[in-house]
């Protein structure tokens, strides 16, 4: 299986995020079945991506937060009220889609949505304002990640899987740098967030026939598995895709303004 592998995928998404959902088509079309593969947290994903499309589309937090095969749902603000139902509701802007729960004058807490009206963000304030905890909620409909603050700086984050298990834990120390990874389920635990990454990555990755990408940061974290590797930046032709390992072989496709079928045969001659 070929894999393209970027850290995220955003709203709006990027232009290399973008190619890398056409090139599943042009793969398609060569008779190879190929995945996007995300590096990084990406909790919105599944809200870009077409229906078509979703099920070829994966990452490394999905795995770890066993969230690959969930089915979308909405977590509205109907349903965070029987979660926060003691509290009043206001709407802060509904332009900006910002909504606050309240006890008299002081504000619980702060919620924006996702622009189809799902839950995207809960932040939980105290006396005097200061933030306590942000909920981040997958764009499928589950509360994803929890991130604890005190005086003023982050100092703990949790993954949950779509059923609430914690299956990542994370701690930051006072420079506000990761400190210690730990997986509750088999106990692990890792000195860096990097390391960990890498652990994982070159687990899910090792495997694949080819990979490509965009980002070097993503494909430093497979330099120990022996794969096929393309790397991608913009030429002035378009975007020149070359082998890490072989500076000198490069294949220009234009994926932008070609042909599909151009695009197609181009691809099928880097690929060999």
């Amino acid at each position: 299986m070929d894999y393209f592998v970027e850290t995220t995928l955003d709203s709006p998404a990027e232009p290399s995020e973008k190619a890398a959902l056409a090139r599943l088509d042009v793969f398609n079309a060569l008779h190879r079945y190929a995945r996007l593969y995300l590096t990084d947290y990406s909790p919105v994903w599944a809200g870009i991506v077409p229906d078509s499309q979703r099920n070829r589309v994966t990452g490394l937090f999905d795995q770890v937060q066993q969230a690959a095969a969930v089915a979308p749902r909405l977590f509205s603000l109907q349903n965070l009220d029987g979660v926060l139902g003691l509290y009043d509701r206001r709407t802060a802007s509904a332009q900006r889609r910002l909504y606050e729960y309240t006890d008299g004058d002081r504000v619980i807490a702060g919620v924006h949505l996702f622009e189809n009206g799902g839950v995207d963000t809960v932040t939980f304030v105290g006396t005097g304002g200061a933030t306590l905890e942000v909920d981040q909620y997958d764009a499928r409909g589950f509360l994803s990640r929890r991130q604890v603050r005190y005086a003023n700086r982050l100092v703990a984050e949790e993954y949950l899987t779509p059923h609430g298990e914690v299956r990542l834990e994370l701690t930051y120390g006072a420079t506000g740098r990761v400190e210690l990874v730990r997986e509750p389920d088999s106990g692990e635990t890792f000195s860096t967030f990097r390391t960990w990454q890498r652990h994982r990555c070159e687990q899910a990755l090792r495997s694949a026939e080819n990979i490509v990408s965009s980002e070097q940061i993503a494909l430093d974290l497979l330099k120990n598995i022996s794969v096929r590797k393309f790397y991608y930046q913009p030429g002035q032709l378009g975007w020149v895709r070359k082998s890490p390992s072989q500076a000198k072989s490069r294949v220009v496709i234009d994926e932008f303004s070609e042909e599909q079928e151009t695009i197609i045969t181009e691809w099928a001659k880097a690929l060999g």
